[in-house]
């Protein structure tokens, strides 16, 4: 591995470590041109790196090749809780130092080399004892530093677990009936049928507003709410939590058009809701969810439908990116898809290791137990009755 790192480290290269945030407004440039999500954006990552649980220090990794800035890695140090499931379920809790490397936050060139030394320099980080373990959040599963974080650490640091989950990706047509003739006659029945229904039941006693200015965010969250407390995901302790940190965040946001909030009312009651950020001509969907007690009327799926037809019709949208993980409404109606995965690296020290192989031992049994009941056809029904234990009453 020594020889393998040595010969793609060759060069005129040099790395530099930042870890002051007054130091950071020297890449600004750079980070700039290259930013291309939000949760990397360097306006966000300034005005909220504070309100991080646990926030030590950023940390961010400028890569120069003849002088001139190549790749750069965003990050931070921060104390974080570390929570092994198995399923829904936590079976074991820790905590540890962690550099986090948001998603996204990987830019510039991101060929071998400079990935490799990224890499490199992670290890150096850890090697020093500035923190546990570092977190790479989401990464290609294939690209190139996927591979080399995959491939540099030694066996004891290196993440062992294979587990990948599906991005989906919704690229828009020119017009929603263009998106419509293109879904199998299987979907095109659904998205009629829920439309009938919904007109049936309410006639024009429904709405959907979408909130995008600062004084709207207020009544946004308190409508947003009224349906998230009633989810399974609230059980889950994810989704939308109105918070002071969730209200800052989507204030700063709306001084720059960055986020859209769309509900759906119907006799004037939230129903169902869905949220993301209109960013470099993508709209990102952030939180998404539905009132249970409307279940029969598919509320969630109607709104995603007025939401995709009014982004066909504007100029400045041209995808639907629907985040991490699998739901059958995103392999329903996306037309692009890839695998991603997280990736650790744990540092050389007994903590380090230790966390390596309590947290591959957690996730072997965890894949073990979901081929399982997979192959059993279980896992559908186990999920629905979590999910229905977990919704609060």
């Amino acid at each position: 591995m020594k020889r393998d790192c040595e010969k793609y480290l060759s060069g005129d290269f040099s790395i530099k470590v930042i870890n002051r945030i007054e130091e950071l407004e020297v890449i600004r440039g750079f980070w700039e041109k290259m930013q291309w999500h939000p949760d990397a954006d360097m306006y966000f990552y300034l005005d909220f790196i504070d309100l991080h649980q646990g926030f030590v220090s950023p940390h961010v990794i400028l890569l120069s090749r003849d002088g001139q800035p190549s790749a750069l890695m965003i990050g931070r140090i921060q104390k974080v809780p570390l929570d092994w499931k198995i399923g829904y379920k936590i079976v074991y809790k820790t905590s540890a130092r962690s550099l986090e490397i948001p998603y996204g936050g990987i830019l510039g060139d991101l060929s071998y080399p400079n990935c490799m030394a990224l890499v490199k320099e992670l290890m150096n980080c850890l090697s020093r004892g500035e923190a546990d373990v570092v977190f790479l959040n989401h990464l290609k599963c294939g690209s190139p530093m996927y591979r080399a974080a995959k491939k540099m650490p030694n066996f004891l640091c290196r993440d062992h677990s294979s587990f990948k989950n599906p991005h989906w990706r919704l690229s828009l047509p020119d017009s929603f009936n263009e998106f419509y003739k293109r879904q199998s006659k299987n979907s095109r029945h659904n998205i009629r049928n829920i439309a009938n229904r919904m007109k049936k039941t309410y006639g024009e006693n429904f709405s959907i507003r979408c909130f995008k200015e600062k004084g709207e965010i207020d009544q946004a969250m308190r409508d947003i709410e009224t349906i998230a407390a009633k989810t399974y995901q609230r059980g889950l302790g994810v989704g939308f939590f109105n918070t002071s940190e969730t209200r800052r965040k989507w204030m700063l946001a709306a001084e720059h058009q960055w986020y859209r909030i769309f509900v759906l009312y119907l006799d004037g009651k939230p129903c169902a809701f869905l949220t993301g950020y209109p960013y470099n001509r993508i709209f990102f969907a952030d939180t998404t969810a539905y009132d249970p007690d409307y279940q029969y009327y598919h509320p969630g799926m109607f709104l995603l439908m007025r939401i995709i037809e009014e982004f066909c019709n504007e100029q400045n949208i041209e995808a639907i990116d629907f985040g991490f993980g699998d739901a059958d409404y995103k392999r329903q109606y996306s037309n692009q898809n890839w695998q991603e995965s997280c990736v650790y690296i744990f540092a050389p020290t007994f903590k380090g290791v230790r966390l390596n192989v309590i947290g591959t031992l957690i996730v072997v049994i965890s894949q073990i137990a979901k081929t399982a009941l997979e192959h059993s056809g279980a896992l559908g029904w186990i999920k629905k009755k979590w999910r229905r234990h977990l919704t609060p009453r």
